[in-house]
């Protein structure tokens, strides 16, 4: 049975430490990850992460290097509305389900699960995704590099982690096999619970 670590972007993961994971963990960084860490994967749909990538291209050739990146047809869409290309470098895949709120960690799974792991064969873990408002929000606020940031507020930030548990309940219903290793995350509820220490080598 293959693990897949999944890491979102809650402070939590400044807590990980990523050099200590078990090599045979497979590592998806979404978003703004790859401020932590090369994963073996670096999923996003938003544009403003690949052009904060071009304002650090050290990091960006290191990706290119290291990671396959991956995006959903979404970022299509939303460069299309933001007037800006899609990178060459990325592979884009359809989301099984349009309608649903586009989170990038369940968003992610279900791509993975359709093109390169079969949900039978793979255990989620899910990490850095508490969906509970912090303040700052995401540990990227305070990194130097110019031109990253996010400025969105708890209001806007509550309805999107409500769509996202409900998001979760339906991998859950759908035989998705899946662990929680942040602490004090609404998933707890939903998901088991271990600590990070037990993916480490």
């Amino acid at each position: 049975m293959k693990k897949i670590l999944i890491i979102g972007n809650d402070p939590s993961i400044d807590q990980i430490d990523f050099t200590r994971l078990d090599p045979s963990i497979i590592t998806v960084g979404t978003n703004r990850a790859w401020m932590k860490l090369l994963p073996n994967y670096l999923f996003f749909h938003d544009p403003k992460i690949f052009q904060e990538l071009e304002k650090n291209p050290k990091r960006l050739a290191d990706l290119k290097s290291h990671s396959n990146i991956i995006a959903s047809d979404w970022l299509k869409q939303t460069c299309r509305n933001a007037k800006v290309k899609v990178p060459d470098y990325l592979q884009t895949y359809q989301r099984p389900n349009k309608r649903k709120y586009v989170d990038c960690v369940t968003t992610v799974m279900d791509i993975l699960d359709r093109n390169l792991f079969s949900k039978r064969d793979v255990v989620f873990y899910i990490a850095g995704v508490s969906l509970t408002w912090k303040s700052p929000s995401h540990f990227w606020k305070k990194n130097p590099i110019e031109g990253i940031g996010n400025k969105n507020d708890k209001v806007w930030y509550d309805k999107r982690f409500d769509l996202t548990y409900k998001n979760f309940l339906d991998l859950k219903g759908r035989g998705f096999k899946m662990v929680s290793v942040t602490p004090d995350s609404r998933l707890n509820k939903l998901l088991r619970y271990e600590n990070i220490g037990n993916l480490y080598r």
